[in-house]
């Protein structure tokens, strides 16, 4: 970092942190150098998986002392708003230009039988697999297709189940292009104090293309209670479903857009 201040002559600068591991260097150069601290909380990090005590513990600590903090949920401003000197809410968003430039007609899901209930991103400890599972078992005629790169040991028989498909890990590039053929998004985490404080970057992506959305009734999302289908459980989610694939305004389609445009 010294090379670098000397190189680019940098007189001023500001350190951008997302995890927290990096709160004593953060401190030390705005001890050495002045350099401003922006602590920039994207998730509720207590229960998150492998994030241990001294990371929520340097947490704090960075709270207490950043020059700003920024948040992506409405539960992480009220939790910091009282110790952090400044502390301002940015929801996510989405590449709006990108996406609706690649969510075009393409030939990335070959021959999937139709309609196609998808979902994109981390197969990890935060996605209901229990859920999904019983979503694919009570409707066999539907295709489940899950894009992303598993975490997890136990995908509760989703693996074995005919109409699911997994992709494993894909390529950024490629989501607008899967986006395309999915006739309704799900977003089916389980609901606890992590997910609740979660403003899902892929809401925002699916409603770029104007699909519907089902997804569990996070905190977060209450606020798009017109543009989405709230459900619980695998028949209320099969139901939103269901509702979601006779979509007959074409206006539904053109709110989410303008939504994501936004």
């Amino acid at each position: 970092l010294d090379a670098l201040v000397l190189e680019f002559g940098i007189t001023t600068a500001v350190a951008i942190v997302h995890l927290t591991y990096w709160t004593p260097l953060a401190l030390a150069l705005r001890s050495s150098r002045g350099f401003r601290i922006v602590y920039d909380c994207m998730d509720e990090w207590t229960d998150f998986p492998n994030i241990g005590a001294p990371l929520l513990l340097a947490e704090q600590r960075l709270v207490d002392e950043a020059d700003l903090v920024t948040v992506t949920a409405a539960l992480l401003e009220d939790k910091f708003r009282g110790r952090a000197a400044r502390c301002l809410l940015v929801r996510n968003g989405v590449d709006f230009e990108y996406f609706s430039r690649n969510c075009v007609p393409n030939g990335v899901v070959g021959q999937l039988q139709r309609p196609i209930v998808g979902y994109y991103g981390a197969l990890a400890e935060w996605v209901d697999f229990k859920l999904i599972a019983g979503i694919a078992r009570a409707r066999p005629d539907w295709t489940i297709l899950l894009v992303g790169d598993v975490f997890v040991d136990d995908l509760a028989g989703l693996a074995d189940l005919p109409n699911v498909h997994m992709t494993g890990r894909r390529p950024y590039a490629e989501m607008p292009k899967f986006l395309y053929h999915f006739d309704v998004c799900l977003v089916p985490f389980k609901v606890n104090e992590m997910t609740q404080a979660v403003d899902p970057v892929k809401f925002y992506e699916y409603v770029s293309g104007g699909k519907p959305v089902v997804s569990v009734p996070l905190y977060e999302m209450r606020i798009y209670g017109d543009y989405a289908y709230f459900a619980e459980g695998v028949k209320s989610f099969i139901s939103c479903i269901d509702a979601a694939l006779q979509e007959s305004d074409p206006g539904m389609w053109q709110a989410r857009i303008a939504l994501a445009k936004d």
